[in-house]
Protein backbone atom coordinates (compact mmCIF):
# COMPACT_ATOMS: atom_id res chain seq x y z
CA UNK A 1 0.00 0.00 0.00
CA UNK A 2 1.09 3.65 -0.74
CA UNK A 3 1.74 5.43 2.48
CA UNK A 4 -0.60 8.17 1.79
CA UNK A 5 0.93 10.02 5.17
CA UNK A 6 -1.92 11.75 7.73
CA UNK A 7 -4.80 12.11 5.82
CA UNK A 8 -6.99 15.40 7.37
CA UNK A 9 -10.08 16.64 6.55
CA UNK A 10 -8.54 19.74 4.47
CA UNK A 11 -6.11 16.96 2.70
CA UNK A 12 -9.20 14.23 2.13
CA UNK A 13 -11.70 17.16 0.44
CA UNK A 14 -9.22 19.60 -0.92
CA UNK A 15 -6.10 17.46 -1.69
CA UNK A 16 -6.57 16.44 -5.18
CA UNK A 17 -3.41 14.87 -5.48
CA UNK A 18 -4.12 12.72 -2.27
CA UNK A 19 -7.61 11.66 -3.99
CA UNK A 20 -6.29 10.91 -7.30
CA UNK A 21 -3.76 8.75 -5.53
CA UNK A 22 -6.51 7.17 -3.61
CA UNK A 23 -8.78 6.44 -6.93
CA UNK A 24 -6.13 5.10 -8.69
CA UNK A 25 -4.90 2.65 -6.09
CA UNK A 26 -8.90 1.60 -5.86
CA UNK A 27 -8.69 0.84 -9.57
CA UNK A 28 -5.60 -0.24 -9.73
CA UNK A 29 -5.98 -3.32 -7.23
CA UNK A 30 -9.71 -3.66 -8.35
CA UNK A 31 -8.45 -4.84 -11.23
CA UNK A 32 -5.67 -7.01 -10.13
CA UNK A 33 -7.83 -8.76 -7.31
CA UNK A 34 -10.22 -9.67 -10.60
CA UNK A 35 -9.87 -12.90 -11.89
CA UNK A 36 -11.51 -12.93 -14.90
CA UNK A 37 -10.04 -9.82 -16.27
CA UNK A 38 -6.94 -11.76 -17.93
CA UNK A 39 -6.22 -11.50 -21.84
CA UNK A 40 -6.76 -15.16 -22.46
CA UNK A 41 -10.73 -14.20 -21.26
CA UNK A 42 -11.64 -10.73 -22.13
CA UNK A 43 -9.99 -8.41 -24.86
CA UNK A 44 -9.06 -4.70 -23.56
CA UNK A 45 -10.40 -1.80 -25.22
CA UNK A 46 -8.60 1.26 -25.57
CA UNK A 47 -11.44 3.59 -24.58
CA UNK A 48 -9.56 7.13 -25.95
CA UNK A 49 -10.42 8.25 -22.57
CA UNK A 50 -14.45 8.20 -23.48
CA UNK A 51 -17.22 6.77 -22.41
CA UNK A 52 -18.30 5.44 -25.75
CA UNK A 53 -16.40 3.92 -28.74
CA UNK A 54 -17.55 2.48 -31.97
CA UNK A 55 -15.36 -0.58 -33.52
CA UNK A 56 -15.39 -1.78 -36.43
CA UNK A 57 -14.78 -5.65 -37.17
CA UNK A 58 -14.83 -8.59 -39.34
CA UNK A 59 -17.16 -11.67 -38.99
CA UNK A 60 -16.09 -14.01 -42.13
CA UNK A 61 -13.70 -13.64 -44.63
CA UNK A 62 -12.63 -16.17 -47.21
CA UNK A 63 -9.23 -17.49 -48.90
CA UNK A 64 -9.20 -19.26 -52.20
CA UNK A 65 -6.71 -22.36 -51.67
CA UNK A 66 -4.65 -23.57 -54.41
CA UNK A 67 -5.35 -21.09 -57.14
CA UNK A 68 -3.65 -22.18 -60.30
CA UNK A 69 -2.03 -20.06 -63.08
CA UNK A 70 -4.30 -18.21 -65.16
CA UNK A 71 -7.58 -19.58 -63.12
CA UNK A 72 -10.63 -17.01 -62.43
CA UNK A 73 -10.72 -16.21 -58.95
CA UNK A 74 -14.27 -15.57 -57.72
CA UNK A 75 -14.53 -12.04 -55.57
CA UNK A 76 -15.95 -12.89 -52.00
CA UNK A 77 -17.05 -9.54 -49.70
CA UNK A 78 -15.48 -9.71 -46.03
CA UNK A 79 -19.17 -9.31 -43.47
CA UNK A 80 -18.15 -6.70 -41.56
CA UNK A 81 -19.95 -5.18 -38.66
CA UNK A 82 -19.59 -2.94 -35.66
CA UNK A 83 -19.95 -3.13 -31.98
CA UNK A 84 -20.54 -0.38 -30.14
CA UNK A 85 -19.51 -0.38 -25.89
CA UNK A 86 -20.74 2.00 -23.38
CA UNK A 87 -19.18 2.60 -20.24
CA UNK A 88 -21.06 2.96 -17.19
CA UNK A 89 -19.42 4.24 -13.86
CA UNK A 90 -19.12 2.15 -10.31
CA UNK A 91 -18.95 4.46 -7.38
CA UNK A 92 -17.59 4.07 -4.08
CA UNK A 93 -17.62 6.40 -1.37
CA UNK A 94 -14.92 6.41 1.64
CA UNK A 95 -16.29 8.15 4.58
CA UNK A 96 -14.46 9.38 7.81
CA UNK A 97 -15.84 10.73 11.05
CA UNK A 98 -14.43 13.19 12.99
CA UNK A 99 -14.97 10.33 16.09
CA UNK A 100 -12.62 8.42 13.66
CA UNK A 101 -9.70 10.99 13.03
CA UNK A 102 -9.93 11.18 16.40
CA UNK A 103 -9.41 7.57 17.32
CA UNK A 104 -7.16 7.40 14.87
CA UNK A 105 -4.80 10.50 15.70
CA UNK A 106 -4.65 8.78 19.11
CA UNK A 107 -2.97 5.27 18.17
CA UNK A 108 -0.89 5.94 14.76
CA UNK A 109 -4.18 4.45 12.23
CA UNK A 110 -4.03 4.58 8.77
CA UNK A 111 -7.89 6.09 8.36
CA UNK A 112 -8.85 4.92 4.59
CA UNK A 113 -6.58 1.79 4.52
CA UNK A 114 -9.40 -0.59 5.10
CA UNK A 115 -11.67 1.24 3.09
CA UNK A 116 -9.70 1.25 0.05
CA UNK A 117 -9.00 -2.26 0.47
CA UNK A 118 -12.34 -3.27 0.67
CA UNK A 119 -13.60 -0.59 -1.91
CA UNK A 120 -10.92 -2.47 -4.40
CA UNK A 121 -12.51 -6.41 -3.55
CA UNK A 122 -15.80 -4.92 -4.40
CA UNK A 123 -14.68 -3.23 -7.83
CA UNK A 124 -13.44 -6.93 -8.49
CA UNK A 125 -16.24 -8.48 -7.41
CA UNK A 126 -18.31 -6.21 -10.02
CA UNK A 127 -15.76 -6.85 -12.93
CA UNK A 128 -16.25 -10.19 -12.67
CA UNK A 129 -19.73 -10.44 -12.41
CA UNK A 130 -19.88 -8.00 -15.45
CA UNK A 131 -17.48 -10.54 -17.46
CA UNK A 132 -19.88 -13.56 -15.99
CA UNK A 133 -22.66 -11.66 -18.15
CA UNK A 134 -20.68 -11.24 -21.57
CA UNK A 135 -19.89 -15.32 -20.88
CA UNK A 136 -23.90 -16.02 -21.03
CA UNK A 137 -24.87 -13.72 -23.54
CA UNK A 138 -22.62 -15.09 -25.77
CA UNK A 139 -22.00 -18.66 -25.79
CA UNK A 140 -19.07 -20.16 -27.05
CA UNK A 141 -18.99 -23.89 -27.06
CA UNK A 142 -22.94 -23.90 -26.83
CA UNK A 143 -23.60 -27.06 -25.11
CA UNK A 144 -23.37 -29.73 -22.25
CA UNK A 145 -20.08 -31.60 -21.40
CA UNK A 146 -20.00 -34.48 -18.73
CA UNK A 147 -16.30 -34.45 -17.27
CA UNK A 148 -17.42 -37.21 -15.38
CA UNK A 149 -18.59 -39.55 -17.94
CA UNK A 150 -16.40 -38.49 -20.79
CA UNK A 151 -13.05 -36.64 -18.93
CA UNK A 152 -11.90 -33.04 -19.56
CA UNK A 153 -10.05 -33.72 -22.38
CA UNK A 154 -13.12 -35.35 -24.65
CA UNK A 155 -15.21 -32.11 -23.28
CA UNK A 156 -12.27 -29.86 -24.45
CA UNK A 157 -12.03 -31.45 -28.03
CA UNK A 158 -15.77 -31.29 -28.39
CA UNK A 159 -15.56 -27.01 -27.36
CA UNK A 160 -12.68 -26.57 -29.55
CA UNK A 161 -14.41 -27.92 -32.47
CA UNK A 162 -17.80 -26.44 -32.24
CA UNK A 163 -15.89 -22.79 -31.31
CA UNK A 164 -13.42 -23.93 -34.20
CA UNK A 165 -10.81 -21.52 -32.59
CA UNK A 166 -8.26 -22.59 -29.97
CA UNK A 167 -9.44 -22.47 -26.11
CA UNK A 168 -7.45 -20.17 -24.58
CA UNK A 169 -9.28 -20.71 -20.83
CA UNK A 170 -11.27 -22.46 -18.93
CA UNK A 171 -14.05 -20.71 -16.37
CA UNK A 172 -15.45 -22.56 -13.77
CA UNK A 173 -17.43 -22.56 -9.72
CA UNK A 174 -14.90 -23.94 -7.58
CA UNK A 175 -17.04 -27.27 -7.21
CA UNK A 176 -16.59 -27.72 -11.30
CA UNK A 177 -12.72 -26.96 -10.76
CA UNK A 178 -12.21 -30.18 -8.07
CA UNK A 179 -14.43 -32.24 -10.62
CA UNK A 180 -11.80 -31.34 -13.00
CA UNK A 181 -8.19 -32.10 -11.19
CA UNK A 182 -9.84 -35.38 -10.19
CA UNK A 183 -10.87 -36.56 -14.10
CA UNK A 184 -7.74 -34.45 -15.49
CA UNK A 185 -5.56 -36.72 -12.92
CA UNK A 186 -7.53 -39.67 -14.56
CA UNK A 187 -6.96 -38.93 -17.74
CA UNK A 188 -3.67 -37.62 -18.19
CA UNK A 189 -2.32 -40.41 -15.36
CA UNK A 190 -0.03 -38.03 -12.85
CA UNK A 191 2.96 -39.41 -10.85
CA UNK A 192 0.16 -40.14 -8.45
CA UNK A 193 -3.10 -40.93 -9.85
CA UNK A 194 -4.71 -41.11 -6.33
CA UNK A 195 -4.05 -37.92 -5.84
CA UNK A 196 -6.17 -34.88 -7.79
CA UNK A 197 -4.25 -32.46 -9.92
CA UNK A 198 -4.07 -29.41 -8.37
CA UNK A 199 -2.09 -27.08 -10.62
CA UNK A 200 -3.18 -23.89 -12.14
CA UNK A 201 -2.99 -25.39 -15.82
CA UNK A 202 -4.84 -28.45 -17.88
CA UNK A 203 -1.76 -31.02 -18.30
CA UNK A 204 -0.59 -31.16 -21.91
CA UNK A 205 -2.46 -28.17 -22.55
CA UNK A 206 -1.40 -24.92 -20.69
CA UNK A 207 -4.67 -23.83 -20.85
CA UNK A 208 -5.34 -21.87 -17.80
CA UNK A 209 -8.33 -22.87 -15.25
CA UNK A 210 -9.65 -19.99 -13.30
CA UNK A 211 -12.44 -20.84 -10.34
CA UNK A 212 -14.35 -18.02 -9.36
CA UNK A 213 -16.42 -18.68 -6.33
CA UNK A 214 -18.92 -16.32 -8.16
CA UNK A 215 -20.29 -19.31 -10.09
CA UNK A 216 -20.16 -21.53 -6.38
CA UNK A 217 -23.29 -23.66 -6.85
CA UNK A 218 -23.85 -23.43 -10.64
CA UNK A 219 -21.20 -26.08 -11.36
CA UNK A 220 -20.59 -24.39 -15.02
CA UNK A 221 -17.95 -24.12 -16.88
CA UNK A 222 -17.26 -22.27 -20.07
CA UNK A 223 -14.58 -23.15 -22.46
CA UNK A 224 -13.05 -19.49 -24.01
CA UNK A 225 -11.22 -18.61 -26.75
CA UNK A 226 -10.27 -14.96 -26.75
CA UNK A 227 -9.77 -15.13 -30.59
CA UNK A 228 -13.32 -14.70 -30.82
CA UNK A 229 -13.55 -11.90 -29.20
CA UNK A 230 -16.10 -12.11 -27.77
CA UNK A 231 -15.92 -10.38 -24.73
CA UNK A 232 -14.67 -6.50 -25.10
CA UNK A 233 -13.56 -4.53 -21.94
CA UNK A 234 -13.29 -1.11 -21.66
CA UNK A 235 -12.48 1.06 -19.05
CA UNK A 236 -11.06 4.73 -18.05
CA UNK A 237 -9.22 6.61 -15.34
CA UNK A 238 -11.44 7.01 -12.52
CA UNK A 239 -13.48 10.48 -11.42
CA UNK A 240 -13.03 11.58 -8.02
CA UNK A 241 -15.52 13.69 -6.05
CA UNK A 242 -14.89 15.12 -2.26
CA UNK A 243 -17.04 17.27 -0.01
CA UNK A 244 -17.48 17.70 3.88
CA UNK A 245 -21.23 16.82 5.37
CA UNK A 246 -20.70 19.43 7.83
CA UNK A 247 -23.88 17.96 9.90
CA UNK A 248 -22.74 14.86 10.52
CA UNK A 249 -19.45 15.66 10.48
CA UNK A 250 -18.11 13.42 7.99
CA UNK A 251 -15.59 13.58 5.36
CA UNK A 252 -16.47 11.53 2.08
CA UNK A 253 -14.30 10.85 -1.16
CA UNK A 254 -16.47 9.29 -4.03
CA UNK A 255 -14.57 7.24 -6.43
CA UNK A 256 -16.30 7.01 -9.81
Amino acid sequence: MVDLGTITSDRLVSDKVLQNTISKIIFDKGMEYSRLNRPEIVQAVDMQNDLEIILPGIDSISIHEDVGEGQKVGVTNAKMFSKEIRLRKCSGVISVTDEAKIRAGAHGLNLVDLQINRLSSALAEVVDKQILTGLDTTPQAGATFSIQSDGIYSAYADAEAKIDKAITAVVMSPEAAVLVYKWTNKDFGGSNPASPYNGANIPGLGTPIIATPLLRGRHDMYFVSAELEAILFGSRAPQTYAWRNYEAGVDNLRVD
